[in-house]
């Protein structure tokens, strides 16, 4: 199996067999049987350029770059079995939500389309053509009657499911809207831009509230953290760049050091994020103090195309450039303890983690919770 191989560190080139310690012995079984637990890699025919799991069942949905929008079940130690796949957009469906309740999922395209499809059966119950003007590049849900949608030019709209319309629309961004987040009251958006800019709207209110000032790169990515009271933003230029909650005008924090744009990100606790960049390594970084924690996978040097992770936080999947779906476990953040302040080492960029999420001698840098 190709899959699920990347997250451990290499054996030293001068030991042998016969040096290998029992110590070394029980982690390596341990990483194995982690792998094992997890579903098996999905090879694919054509990329996939957006993913999302099921909010209460181990269920994958996947678009591709020819409009085709796929269902998967994912089962331990299995093959992920295909459940419907539906081919209807014109041109690629670039990604995928589902609804608070599972029953229907979201699917945006470069056709300036968007619909919604039925889970259980995989029909579409809902189609919403020419809803832009241009491609449609990011979705978020907004409650259970809402759906937000940002476009190729920067605009916004919001639509009523209820009433199968667009209820506000806002054009406050000169390029792309990257990525969007609705806080936990739906009530406010934010989006990411190719401009360079966050963008707050009142949703409630219908109106456009804040822009930040231009980082004068594209945000790419978007995740609220520490409550909602950050907000945290991937740039292309590799940095992380940090919001307090309703101050959008201008960042409070900048953490660099990916060598490559980050495209992607997901959160895996309130202080623990992953991202996924154009070098194809899914990184997992530490939130205040700012660490890299270490390389949960890889796409092979090929960009990530899409992160996602179940509705237990334990198993994230990954898409890239290399035609594949990939599952990581990241059950074992959840076992750290706090980290110390001290500077983030440039060599934690690019180190492996084992199947317990830690480096050698990782742990001296943590703190009891107790």
């Amino acid at each position: 199996m190709e899959a699920n191989n990347a997250a451990f560190p290499k054996d030293s080139d001068d030991a042998t067999a016969e040096e290998v310690s029992p110590e070394q012995n029980e982690e390596k079984d341990k990483n194995e049987e982690q792998i094992d637990k997890l579903p098996k890699a999905v090879q694919l025919d054509l990329p996939a350029m957006g993913l999302e799991f099921h909010p209460k069942e181990l269920l994958l949905a996947a678009s591709f770059i020819d409009g085709t929008v796929k269902l998967y079940e994912c089962l331990e130690q299995e093959e992920t079995e295909e459940l419907w796949s539906s081919k209807e957009f014109k041109k690629s469906s670039r990604a995928v939500q589902f609804s608070e309740d599972g029953s229907t999922l979201i699917s945006i395209s470069k056709d300036k389309s968007w619909k919604v499809f039925d889970v259980e059966t995989g029909k579409t119950s809902k189609t919403y053509l020419k809803a832009h003007d241009v491609g449609i590049y990011s979705v978020a849900m907004a409650g259970a009657n809402f759906v937000v949608t940002g476009d190729d030019d920067g605009r916004l709209k919001l639509w009523d499911l209820r009433q199968e319309k667009c209820v506000f629309e806002a054009r406050e961004n000169e390029d792309y809207l990257s990525d969007l987040a609705v806080d936990d009251n739906n009530k406010i958006v934010l989006a990411t831009s190719g401009d360079g800019t966050l963008s707050s709207f009142n949703i409630k209110r219908r109106r456009f509230d804040l822009q930040s000032e231009n980082l004068n790169n594209d945000l790419t990515c978007i995740e609220l953290t520490r409550r909602g009271q950050k907000v945290v933003c991937g740039c292309s230029d590799g940095s992380l760049n940090f919001f307090n909650w309703g101050e959008f005008g201008d960042i409070s924090d900048r953490f660099p050091g990916h060598p490559e744009s980050i495209d992607f990100s997901c959160k895996i606790r309130d202080d623990i994020i992953c991202t996924g960049s154009g070098d194809g390594l899914i990184r997992a970084v530490n939130l205040f103090p700012h660490r890299f924690l270490g390389v949960i996978g890889d796409h092979d040097d090929l960009p990530v195309n899409s992160l996602t992770i179940d509705s237990e936080s334990v198993i994230l999947a990954s898409c890239g450039h290399d035609q594949k779906i990939k599952f990581w476990d990241v059950e074992h953040f959840h076992q750290l303890g706090k980290l110390e302040k001290r500077k983030s080492k440039a060599s934690d960029v690019n180190k492996r983690l084992t199947s317990k999420g830690t480096q050698e001698n990782f742990f001296s840098d943590l703190l009891d919770d107790s």
